[in-house]
């Protein structure tokens, strides 16, 4: 049956049983006019035994059985579980949602959802951040992406990764081609989870919008310094966007951050990612995959409930979007 709210979330989860409990609280936070509430289906990739996998009757969930094919890494195992999860959607509107991505905006369902209608997008949400070099620019990533299914049935959605040669060179032009062999060092392939989305889609005649990734040099730059010195950036100045390190369109970004912007929170971690829309926080990507073993994984999730609130504490006195 279709939901009223006309919207799905998919996630696929792996171990983010507390990332989302508190995710679906903020949800619920953010967005207390929308009775009933918004199906949210979620797989559980982890298949053995740990207090931090999700499982049946926790929170206010739609649990399915997830992937066990991991015979070709993360993402691919990752994509495989989504492809699957969204066959059960069937509201108009799918938002594929990682677990640790906290959309921020009150009432953010009826205001993304309203925009997407009187702009007519078939894709609406937040980008690859800049410091992945080596992923897809301006097209919304798998992180958040909000999909009209209506123009985007789900048939034509692929969300694998491509892994083989044979498909990455199918992607290339003469032009690709000959750039790969002169500029190696800075040739970049998207290949990672999404990429066949972007590479169907993002030059159709179909419209995407994205909000603004909080990117700041050098703080952001995971590489070596030499692509941020004079050189390199006179040389990005005459190549394509596909073979610099960074983004040509500068309005792609922005370098105020939450704090900067009036809000009463501590410095984040530095994996940590900000996404701003209309000058307001957007949404907070709580990158895991940075020496994740090395962290306090309790103390880091209790200073991001202490974030999370003190965020929509001040956008909901604000009177943000209402």
């Amino acid at each position: 049956m279709q939901n009223s709210l006309d919207l799905t979330i998919c996630t696929v989860s792996y171990k983010h049983k507390r990332h989302l409990l508190l995710n679906h609280a903020t949800l619920l936070r953010l967005n207390p006019k929308n009775t009933p509430p918004i199906p949210w289906l979620v797989v559980e990739n982890f298949s053995g035994e740990s207090a931090d996998k999700l499982k049946d009757g926790e929170g206010k969930f739609e649990l399915l059985p997830g992937s066990n094919d991991t015979s070709l890494g993360a993402s691919h195992h990752h994509a495989v579980a989504l492809n699957s999860l969204i066959q059960h959607v069937q509201s108009r509107y799918l938002l594929v949602l990682d677990p640790d991505f906290y959309l921020l905006l009150p009432h953010w369902i009826e205001t993304v959802l309203t925009h997407m209608r009187e702009q007519k997008l078939a894709f609406f949400g937040v980008p690859w951040h800049p410091k992945y070099v080596e992923n897809y620019r301006y097209f919304p990533a798998v992180h958040c992406m909000f999909i009209d299914l209506e123009q985007v049935p789900v048939a034509t959605l692929d969300f694998r990764p491509l892994l083989e040669v044979s498909e990455l060179s199918e992607q290339q032009d003469m032009f690709s081609r000959w750039g790969k062999k002169l500029f190696k060092h800075r040739w970049r392939q998207p290949w990672d989870t999404g990429s066949r989305v972007y590479n169907r889609f993002s030059r159709a005649r179909l419209k995407y919008e994205c909000p603004l990734p909080v990117f700041r040099l050098p703080d952001d730059w995971l590489g070596e310094r030499g692509p941020l010195q004079i050189k390199s950036r006179v040389l990005e100045r005459f190549l394509p966007d596909r073979m610099c390190y960074l983004p040509k369109r500068r309005t792609s970004h922005t370098e105020i951050d939450f704090a900067r912007r009036g809000y009463n929170i501590p410095a984040l971690p530095s994996p940590w990612e900000q996404f701003v829309w209309h000058e307001h926080p957007f949404g907070l990507h709580v990158r895991g995959s940075f020496s994740a073993a090395k962290r306090d994984q309790d103390s880091e999730y209790h200073f991001l409930e202490g974030v999370i609130e003190s965020i929509t504490n001040t956008v909901i006195r604000a009177g943000v979007f209402t």
